[in-house]
Parts: structure tokens; sequence; C-alpha cells
């Protein structure tokens, strides 16, 4: 009785709660449909541009990764316009940079016009990242070869700055370095530190028409003496088994026939009559006939 008393006390709270608020539903009606319907478009409209931008992102990465493997500096750009400001924009960028730097090293020894143009276009681009980006790999990156670039330009001492500016990164003063690149930055800018002198010099020199002079300490290398080979030729003595023949052979007028039984000699046709056997072994038996 208690439970059916307690279930009839909630029916009528709930049948005067909706009676005092009928009305009021009533008033309001389409200002509650129209928030209803308005967070649902909020909802949607957040879903599909997160995915959109998700798919956008990865549109980005594939046309990227397309152009590394290109290895074309010009797809690189064409990537990091259409996606400026974008961290695979920027990536392509860096990529296309490290590409040119390469060239520029290798032209370095060889045609130094070619290599101070390519240079100086792998030095803008670094530039361009460093403004850009706040992601610490890609800065870390980009300020490493814009340090190299530097080297290549034979500006050294721009180049030793922009690496201790490097190995200073992340690291309290008086800290060694951290990392692969403030590691290998804090080298350069020691190496290039203890070898001003020789990027002096280089400067001054045109690698397509230098040679270098000889050092007076060494040794002019003689040449090997060739000995001249004797003369291993033999005459040809004919063959020791055909008496006569060859044209070393000497003519002594010894006649060189040897008889067998029969005399037939060895250098001719059968001469004999078969007289000389008989004489020497007798006659054959002959035969007994009846």
């Amino acid at each position: 009785m208690k439970t059916e008393r307690r279930h009839e006390l909630q029916k009528k709270d709930l049948v005067g709660w909706i009676q005092e608020n009928f009305h009021y539903v009533q008033t309001h009606a389409t200002t509650i449909v129209i928030t209803i319907v308005g967070v649902i478009l909020i909802i949607a409209i957040v879903t599909g541009v997160s995915q959109w931008g998700s798919s956008h992102g990865e549109l980005e990465w594939q046309e990227y990764y397309r152009a590394v493997d290109s290895g074309d500096v010009g797809e690189l750009m064409e990537v990091a316009r259409k996606h400026k400001d974008t961290l695979a924009g920027l990536w392509a960028q860096q990529m296309a940079a490290d590409i040119q730097l390469g060239n520029a090293s290798g032209l370095a020894f060889r045609d130094r016009e070619s290599s101070l143009k390519e240079a100086g276009s792998a030095k803008t681009k670094y530039e361009e990242i460093c403004k850009a980006t706040d992601n610490p790999l890609l800065e870390r990156r980009a300020l490493f070869g814009l340090a190299k670039s530097y080297e290549v330009l034979l500006n050294p001492k721009k180049a030793e700055e922009t690496y201790r500016e490097l190995a200073a990164m992340g690291v309290d003063e008086g800290e060694e370095p951290k990392g692969t690149f403030g590691k290998e930055a804090k080298r350069r800018a020691d190496f290039l530190a203890n070898n001003i002198e020789w990027y002096a010099w280089f400067k001054t020199v045109d690698p397509k028409t230098y040679r270098p002079k000889p050092n007076p300490l060494t040794r002019p290398r003689q040449p090997y003496p060739i000995t001249p080979r004797p003369n291993t030729t033999l005459p040809d003595l004919g063959s020791p088994f055909l008496p006569g023949t060859g044209s070393g052979t000497p003519d002594t007028g010894v006649d060189t026939t040897v008889p067998i039984p029969g005399g037939i000699p060895l250098d001719g046709p059968a001469s004999g009559t078969g007289s000389d056997f008989e004489t020497e072994f007798g006659q054959p038996e002959k035969p007994v006939t009846e």
C-alpha cells in the first residue's frame, strides 16, 4: 500500500509540473526548437571542419613525400608555395635548400660562380624558414643549414657566429651544447676559428685555373728504368725424327736411312728383295703336300 501510494504521489507531482510549464513551453516553443537545431548544426560543422582539416593535412604530406622522392628543387618549392606557412610546406622548402646547398658544396672547388649562386639561394630559403617556424627541430635544422651556407659563401666569421648561436640554444651559459645539431655546431665553430686564414686564401683563388705548386721538400719522382726484353726466339732445327727437315739441319753427306728386315728403308719405298732376310734367318718351311 505504501509503495502504491508513493507512485501515485509521484505521478501527481509530474502532472502538476507539466501543467505548470506547459504554458511556458507553448509560449517559447519556437525559440526552443531554434536552439536545438542550432546546437545540432554547430556539432555538425565542428565535426566536418575537423575531418576536412585532417584529410587536408594528409594531402599536404602526401605531396611533400612525392616531391622529396623526385629530388627536384622546383617541385619541392611548388609544394612550399602551395602550402605556405604549414609544417609540410616549410619542410619542403628546407629540403629544397638542402639540395641546393649540396650542389653548391660540390661546385666550390670547380665552379665558384655557380657555387655562390646556389649557396645564396639556399641561404635565402633558410632565413625564411627560421623566421616562419616555431618547430624546434625544423628551426635547428634550418639554422645549421644557414651556417653551412655562410661557409660555402666564404664568410667564415658569419658562419662561426651562426654555429655559436645554434650551439647555445636550449642550454645555460657555460654548459655543453645538447643534441646532435648543437654538438656538431660547436665542432664546426671551433674548426672555423682555427682555419680562418685558409678561407681568406681560398677566396683569392680561382678554382678553374689554380694549379698547386710543387713542394720543394719533395724529391721529384724518377722514371722507373725499363730493361729491354732479350730475344728468346730459337732457330728452326727441324724435327728430330725426320732427318733432313728444317732450315737449321746441317748437310753432312751421310746416308741416314736405316735398313729393316726385308730391305725397306725408313725414308723411301721398299727396295729389298728379301734375300738378306733369308740369308740371316733362313728360308721359311714349305708346306707339305700329298
